[in-house]
C-alpha cells in the first residue's frame, strides 16, 4: 500500500509539473542566427584582396569566434530557464508542486522506516527462539545490503526534492527527482524481497526440534 501511495504521488507531481512546466524553449536560436547573419554580411563586405587589411580581418574573425563561444556558453546556462509567462504560471502552482514532492519524500522515508522495523523484529524473533538457520547470516547480509542501497538512493531523492521556478532548468530538476524516486521504488522492492526471504528462512526452522 505504501509503495503504491508513493507511485501515485509521483504520478501526481509529474501531472502538476506538466501543467506548470512546459519544456523551455531554446531562446538562443534566433539570437544566434541573427548574429551569424551579421557576421556573414561583414565578411562579404570585406576586401580579401587587400593584403594590408588581412591582419585586421583575421583579428575580427578571432574576436567574432570568441564572442560566439562566450555567447554560446552564456546561452547554455540560460536556455532552460522559463520566460516571464511560464515563470508566472510556475509560481502560481509552486506550493502545490512542492507539497506533492514533500509528500513523496515523506512517504518514501516512512516505507523505509517500516521495513527497518520489520527487519529488527524478525531478527529479534530469531534470536529469542534459539533455533539455528544455516543461511541466516547470508539472508541478513542481503537485507543489510538492500537497506544500505535504499538509504543511499533516498539521499538522492532528498537532494533533488528542492524545486525553484527560477532555477536554471526547472523541468530538468523535476525529471531528476522523478528518476531518483523511480530508483528508490526499485530499491524498496529489493529491500522488501530480502526481508521476505529472511522471514521465510526464520519460519522454516521454528518447527525443528
Amino acid at each position: 500500500m505504501q509503495k503504491r501511495s508513493v507511485t501515485v504521488l509521483l504520478a501526481s507531481v509529474l501531472a502538476v509539473c506538466v501543467l506548470a512546466i512546459a519544456p523551455a524553449a531554446v531562446y538562443a536560436e534566433q539570437g544566434s542566427s541573427s548574429h551569424n547573419d551579421t557576421t556573414a554580411e561583414d565578411s562579404h563586405n570585406g576586401n580579401p584582396g587587400d593584403e594590408t587589411r588581412t591582419p585586421r580581418t583575421t583579428s575580427h574573425t578571432q574576436t567574432t569566434s570568441e564572442t560566439e563561444t562566450n555567447d554560446s556558453r552564456s546561452t547554455d546556462t540560460r536556455k532552460h530557464r522559463f520566460d516571464t509567462r511560464k515563470l508566472q504560471a510556475c509560481n502560481n502552482r509552486k506550493d502545490k508542486i512542492t507539497g506533492v514532492i514533500d509528500r513523496v519524500v515523506q512517504r518514501t522515508q516512512n516505507q523505509l522506516d517500516l521495513f527497518d522495523k520489520i527487519t529488527a523484529r524478525t531478527e529479534a524473533f530469531y534470536v529469542s527462539k534459539g533455533k539455528t538457520l544455516s543461511t541466516y547470516d547470508e539472508l541478513v547480509a542481503a537485507v543489510n545490503a538492500a537497506k544500505a542501497q535504499a538509504e543511499t538512493d533516498l539521499a538522492a531523492v532528498t537532494a533533488h526534492s528542492t524545486f525553484a521556478c527560477d532555477a536554471d532548468d526547472p523541468t530538468g530538476d523535476v525529471a531528476a527527482f522523478k528518476a531518483a524516486v523511480k530508483q528508490e521504488i526499485q530499491d524498496l522492492k529489493a529491500y522488501r524481497t530480502a526481508i521476505k526471504n529472511l522471514i521465510t528462512g526464520v519460519k522454516s526452522v521454528q518447527g525443528d526440534a
